[in-house]
């Protein structure tokens, strides 16, 4: 969900520094209110992943790799859970002709 009516409040606009002779007291910027300087704030996805040793168990914690793609900000989870606890299904258990890799947080490339 996008917040929206937030704006630019405070900015101050200086020379150019890539040798293109920009100077910041050319310009005259608006009145920054939310006409004039808005400011759309979108939610980011967060990357989630798990991965552990069998262990006769669905409890993930420990286990759970969470990632926001927002420069050194973290998050933290509680009460993990995988929904069972078995490698495969029965009828998936033989041996695959290739080796296959589950993403949980992209499609699979193949």
């Amino acid at each position: 969900m996008a917040v929206s009516n937030k704006y630019i409040n405070a900015i101050t606009l200086v020379d150019a520094t890539d040798g293109s002779g920009g100077l910041g007291s050319n310009y005259k910027l608006p009145s920054l209110d939310s006409v004039n300087a808005p400011v759309t704030i979108s939610e980011k996805t967060v990357g989630l992943s798990a991965s552990k040793i069998y262990d006769a168990g669905v409890d993930l914690t420990g286990y759970i790799t969470l990632s926001t793609g927002v420069g050194s900000e973290t998050l933290s989870y509680s009460a993990a859970t995988a929904s069972a606890k078995d490698v495969a299904e029965k009828e998936q258990q033989k041996q695959p002709e290739k080796p296959q890799r589950l993403l949980l947080n992209g499609p699979t490339k193949k």
